[in-house]
């Protein structure tokens, strides 16, 4: 609440936010099209969790080959790809534990 109280969230925040929105539109067709085909074979439980697996690996393979296209060359270290596997695993675990009605 003090960046609210300092004059509003600093344009890095911004930024990030509509990455993650525009990241988030790739990763979640391709958790979905996994889930969707987990759902005939395993109950909800371990699809879950195979698709929250599926959307860390997809959510890092697509910020490193963005990080290739854009021409870093270098691999990322570990620590940074954490929270990108976190954000993907933890969405699309939610978003896989929710479509079962």
């Amino acid at each position: 609440m003090k960046a609210v109280a300092d004059g509003g969230y600093p344009a890095d925040v911004g930024i990030g936010i509509v990455i993650v929105f525009f990241f988030s539109l790739i990763v979640f067709p391709i958790a979905g099209i996994v889930d969707g085909l987990l759902a005939y074979v395993l109950p909800v439980f371990p699809r879950v969790i195979l698709t929250t697996l599926i959307g860390a690996m997809v959510a890092v393979g697509l910020s490193v080959s963005l990080g290739f296209v854009l021409g870093c060359n270098d691999a990322p270290s570990l620590l940074l790809l954490m929270p990108v596997a976190a954000i993907g695993a933890l969405s699309t675990g939610v978003c896989s534990l929710f479509s079962q009605s």
